[in-house]
C-alpha cells in the first residue's frame, strides 16, 4: 500500500515537469505581462546586428535603472555625469536620424510616446522571437528606443526599395548607437 501513493508522487512529479513551460513560452509570458503598460516600446531587432543592438537597449535601460536605484550621495556627480552621456548619444542619434530621414526633422524627440505602438500592434510583434520589449527608465532612453525603432522600420522599407545609400547612412547609425550605448555601460560603472 505504501508504494502506491509513492508511485502517485512520481506520476505528479512527471506532470509537474511536463506543465514546465519552455524558455521561449516563459519570455512570451513576460513580454505579455510587460506590454499591459502603455510606456512599453516593441523594437524588432533585424539580422545579428539588430539582435545584438536590441541587447544594448535592454542593458542601457537596466543600467540607468540601476543607477537610478543605487543613486547615493557620493556617487551623485558620476550618476549625473552618466545621465549627461546618454542625453548627449540622444541628441545626436536624433540630429542624424533627421538628416537620413527629413520627415523626421519637425519632430520633437521628447514626444515620443507619439511613436509607440498600440497594445494590438505590440501583440502582433512580441510573437517574434527577435523582439525586445523595453519599459524605458526614463524619456531619454524612451526616446533612444523610438529612434531605433524608425531606423529599424525604415532599413526595412528601403532594402524593399533597394535604396542603397538610405540603408547604409541608417546601418551607420545603428552601429553608432550601438557603440554610444556599449561605451556608456562599460566605462560607467559606478563603483
Amino acid at each position: 500500500m505504501e508504494n502506491i501513493p509513492a508511485k502517485e508522487n512520481n506520476v505528479e512529479a512527471e506532470n509537474n515537469s511536463t506543465n514546465k513551460l519552455s524558455k521561449f513560452e516563459r519570455i512570451q509570458q513576460m513580454k505579455t505581462r510587460r506590454i499591459e503598460n502603455p510606456r512599453t516600446v516593441v523594437i524588432i531587432g533585424y539580422g545579428t546586428s539588430g539582435i545584438q543592438l536590441g541587447k544594448s537597449l535592454v542593458s542601457l535601460n537596466r543600467y540607468v535603472k540601476e543607477i537610478n536605484r543605487n543613486l547615493m550621495l557620493e556617487n551623485f556627480v558620476k550618476a549625473s555625469e552618466l545621465h549627461a552621456k546618454i542625453k548627449e548619444l540622444e541628441i545626436r542619434v536624433w540630429n542624424q536620424l533627421k538628416k537620413i530621414l527629413p520627415i523626421y526633422s519637425v519632430y520633437d524627440s521628447s514626444r515620443w510616446f507619439d511613436f509607440t505602438q498600440t497594445k494590438e500592434e505590440k501583440t502582433v510583434l512580441i510573437n517574434r522571437r527577435n523582439s525586445f520589449v523595453i519599459e524605458p527608465e526614463n524619456d531619454i532612453i524612451a526616446s533612444i528606443l523610438i529612434a531605433t525603432k524608425i531606423l529599424f522600420e525604415n532599413f526595412d522599407k528601403f532594402s524593399k526599395l533597394s535604396e542603397m545609400e538610405k540603408m547604409q547612412s541608417i546601418v551607420e547609425l545603428l552601429k553608432e548607437i550601438k557603440d554610444g550605448i556599449d561605451k556608456i555601460v562599460t566605462n560607467g560603472k559606478m563603483s
